[in-house]
């Protein structure tokens, strides 16, 4: 059994509270601890076999029998929309609190790159089918959790870049080159044909990212502010 006190140590101080009292409120309420043990259960599983796990499977994984798992979710794909979407939660929160603070640029990258990359890899095969699936072959549940992905990605995509290219000191709007190597850096597909097709690890992919977003940074941050236009009278 896991001791308590060690999962403790490991959290941010500034978020115990919170964790204390979400913990409060699934202890109090049975049926919220037996849906988290389902979605749980469900990740696990997306991340090994895709979205064409069944109910069958996660009932073994639950531990619990099949009619209980309907009594609390409507249908396989009620289920497999709302464990995709905590995931998505996970990763916005996971993101979020990453903080360039006084660290080198290059190193912040490659640390938020790696995060990135292990939330994408726990994620694994279930967010890579959803990636590459057109929203009208997925069921309504799973395209409307589809929507949501890419509207969270290119949000956050947009969202660091600013973060590095204001970190590198640079001035005006973002450039849509640095957007762009963004996205393309931070994409699950990237992490996936390195990790797989290349077999490199994620570390030092992390790494070769820091230092390629840190050098294009900085070589945009040098060029000269373009012109303004002149009024036409």
């Amino acid at each position: 059994m896991v001791d308590p006190n060690l999962i403790e140590s490991t959290i941010d101080p500034a978020l115990r509270p919170a964790f204390e009292r979400a913990v409060d409120a699934i202890l109090d309420d049975p049926k919220a601890a037996l849906r988290l043990k389902v979605l749980r259960a469900t990740r696990r599983l997306m991340a090994v076999k895709g979205l064409d796990v069944s109910m069958d499977d996660v009932a073994v994984a639950a531990g619990i029998g099949r009619r209980t798992l309907f009594r609390h979710f409507d249908s396989r794909d009620a289920l497999v929309a709302e464990a995709l979407s905590s995931a998505l939660d996970w990763y916005d929160e996971r993101i979020s609190r990453s903080n360039p603070a006084d660290r080198p640029l290059t190193d912040w990258i490659a640390d938020l790159a790696l995060l990135n990359m292990e939330v994408q890899m726990d994620a694994g095969r279930g967010l890579w089918q959803l990636a590459a699936t057109p929203d009208h072959e997925l069921a309504p549940e799973l395209a409307k959790v589809n929507v949501r992905r890419r509207a969270n990605r290119r949000t956050s995509t947009v969202s660091i870049a600013r973060a590095i290219w204001e970190r590198a000191g640079g001035h005006g709007s973002c450039p849509q080159v640095i957007v762009d190597a963004t996205a393309i850096a931070m994409s699950s597909f990237t992490t996936r044909s390195m990790t797989e097709d290349f077999g490199r690890d994620a570390t030092s992919v992390a790494q070769s990212i820091g230092s390629m977003l840190a050098a294009l940074v900085a070589s945009e941050a040098k060029r000269p502010a373009p012109a303004p236009r002149k009024a036409r009278h």
